[in-house]
């Protein structure tokens, strides 16, 4: 499909679930990116506990109205966490998937769009990462991989990984986040020059999910702007 938001970015896009295949193992992943000439940004977001959901779809399909490619491997392979549970079990169930099946997934994306094959991407180059909420524990690992350029962060718990990867990193939290202290986003600012740290009053861990009652429109506007423009300064591509 080819879409694009009166007033939000330039870039037309194309976007939907995909078959993400590589030699002969083929995996369902969300895709989104630019319908443009040109081989452009290119991001694996690593989705928290509740999966990729329509939300996070949403946040992906923004990110690539502002010139930025994204691909979200299915680390549930095939389900998202039903609305009526709480974060705190959404987040445990994604603690249940074993550390060597959901890398085996987002290595997979890796490859897929390191692939010279892929005409729309400049991730051979390099690539990067943006980590939402509870994938921290797979985003940490994903930070250390070859080609890391640029490591985009919210409401992601600090992991020593994001400061020992040397590339610039952008986290975004609330102060109100009831899984991350704010002192550990704190310390993480102050961990090198090449991390800034934007920590936004009034919300909480659920303000860039539209479907939950901690979303802020505001916020969420202004979390997709800076990511959007962190990752076209730090990684190699074309320009919406």
């Amino acid at each position: 499909m080819v879409s694009v938001l009166k007033g939000e970015g330039k870039a037309p896009i194309l976007f939907g679930t995909t078959n993400i295949t590589l030699a002969t193992k083929s995996e369902i992943g969300y895709l989104t990116r630019p319908d443009l000439a040109g081989a452009w940004p290119t991001v694996v977001m690593v989705p928290g506990g509740r999966g990729t959901t329509s939300a996070m779809k949403d946040v992906a399909r923004r990110l690539a109205r502002h010139g930025v490619a994204v691909v979200i491997p299915d680390v549930y392979r095939g389900d998202v966490a039903p609305d009526d549970i709480s974060t705190q079990e959404a987040n445990e169930a994604l603690g249940r998937i074993s550390l060597e099946q959901g890398m085996a997934d987002i290595d997979h994306v890796v490859s897929f769009i390191r692939n010279p094959g892929s005409q729309w991407s400049s991730a051979r180059d390099a690539f990067g990462v943006l980590v939402l909420g509870a994938g921290s524990r797979f985003g940490a690992a994903l930070s250390m991989f070859e080609s890391v350029g640029a490591l985009g962060l919210v409401g992601a718990f600090p992991a020593d990984e994001y400061v020992g990867a040397g590339v610039p990193v952008l986290a975004l939290h609330g102060k109100e986040d009831e899984f991350v202290p704010v002192d550990s986003v704190r310390a993480l600012r102050d961990a090198g020059p090449h991390i800034e740290v934007v920590l936004y009053g009034g919300v909480a861990s659920e303000f860039l999910d539209d479907g939950l009652e901690g979303y802020d429109y505001a916020t969420a506007k202004d979390t997709i702007e800076r990511l959007a423009a962190f990752f076209v300064e730090h990684l190699p591509g074309a320009s919406a």
